[in-house]
């Protein structure tokens, strides 16, 4: 091993970021790294940023920090722990370790490096969120996808602050309008590819195609190598993805998906549960307790739009406008940090039950969609496509 020659290849990953503008968890996880827990785990989708967040801070810390990935061959042959171990006693105390899931044991090393060195800080960051899920020593920071704010500010510049004006109508309206008609254009190639940092740099049908390779490759490699699934069961997932592609948003039916793909309940539930933990898809809960709370059925929608757009454009086929909308107010709602939830099972049935501090019930919809749903609600809303690109904008 040659830790010149790791540094030289480290620092000319770090020169092709150079000019690459910084996403707002780079700020994030700076302001958390020489914190305890010593063990930072970058985890998201693949393609959301994480290497270049990683080689980023290598660049801030060049000093102190060694950047190396876990499956190069420069370290080939050495356990994890030895080459760490040797970059410390080379006076760095601050690794940033990238495709860490690629070695098979890699948390029995780590753990080692923390309690013989307390001095150093470990950031491990791999493209399969199923490899992480914390221990008492570390902290996850999730790479999570890029709201339609941080689109623009990273794609054009532009920064738009919203708050709140997203709930009242009128103040939509006047706030779209004032920057349309280029805040409209943005916001529909936002929906299509701009939750994720490859629309920075390729086309839109490129983009797509790019987002589609990373679900795939999540599929095919994740499930094998962590779940150690059955080629009959990754096969299945395929299946229950163009399935939720090709369906309108509505109750999950683990009955009608156990009979399309031929496969028992039990594996349904197991399926779904990884492809939640993999980020590809988003299961939301029924609101209630007890009964209602047993007789209620989730949801099932993708972790975000972009992710639909992808897999239907491999089908040549358009996604479902009305699924599009429910899925980035989903995703928008829980990055604000509120709670949601469905409320199917009920006399009538709006989309969702949205949390403290807002404790609302919303219905999503398009620009003539009537207050009919929500009629008897005392907080509820009727959310339409301007309020829907405001939301987005948190």
């Amino acid at each position: 091993m040659n830790l010149e020659e790791m540094k030289k290849t480290a620092i000319r990953l770090g020169e092709n970021v150079k000019n690459l503008k910084h996403r707002y968890v780079f700020f994030s996880l700076v302001n958390r790294l020489f914190k305890e827990p010593r063990i930072k785990l970058v985890r998201g989708f693949r393609g959301s940023g994480k290497t270049t967040i990683l080689l980023q801070i290598f660049n801030k810390y060049r000093k102190r920090a060694m950047y190396l990935s876990a499956d190069s061959p420069m370290i080939a042959g050495e356990t994890l722990y030895n080459v760490l171990k040797e970059v410390i006693s080379s006076g760095y105390d601050l690794l940033l370790i990238d495709e860490i899931h690629r070695y098979p044991h890699w948390r029995r090393d780590i753990k080692a490096i923390y309690d013989e060195f307390p001095e150093v800080t470990l950031v491990c960051s791999g493209s399969a969120p199923l490899a992480f899920v914390p221990e008492r020593r570390e902290e996850v920071i999730d790479v999570e996808p890029m709201g339609f704010r941080e689109f623009l500010e990273l794609k054009h510049g532009f920064s738009l602050i919203v708050r709140d004006e997203w709930l009242d109508p009128e103040k939509s309206i006047e706030m779209v309008a004032r920057y349309s008609p280029n805040l409209e254009s943005e916001f529909r190639e936002y929906l299509q590819v701009g939750g994720y940092p490859t629309c920075l740099k390729y086309d839109l049908d490129s983009a797509k195609k790019a987002l589609y390779a990373s679900i795939r490759k999540s599929i095919y490699e994740d499930t094998a190598s962590i779940l150690k699934m059955s080629q009959e069961k990754i096969y299945a997932l395929n299946k229950i993805l163009v399935f939720l592609a090709t369906s309108e948003p509505g109750e999950l039916s683990i009955t009608t998906l156990a009979s399309a793909t031929e496969l028992s309940k039990s594996v349904i539930y197991e399926l779904l549960d990884a492809l939640e933990k993999m980020k590809i898809i988003r299961i939301i809960r029924p609101y209630g307790r007890g009964a209602k709370l047993i007789r209620g059925s989730p949801k099932m929608l993708f972790y975000h739009p972009n992710l639909r757009y992808a897999i239907c454009n491999e089908l040549s086929i358009e996604p479902s406008i009305g699924a599009i909308r429910e899925e980035l107010a989903v995703f928008a709602l829980v990055s604000r940090g509120y709670t949601v939830n469905t409320l199917k099972g009920l006399k009538r049935s709006p989309d969702y039950y949205v949390g403290k501090p807002l404790n609302m019930v919303l219905e999503i919809g398009g620009k003539g969609k009537s207050k009919k749903q929500i009629k008897g609600y005392k907080r509820a809303k009727v959310i339409k496509p301007d309020q829907l690109l405001l939301l987005s904008l948190f």
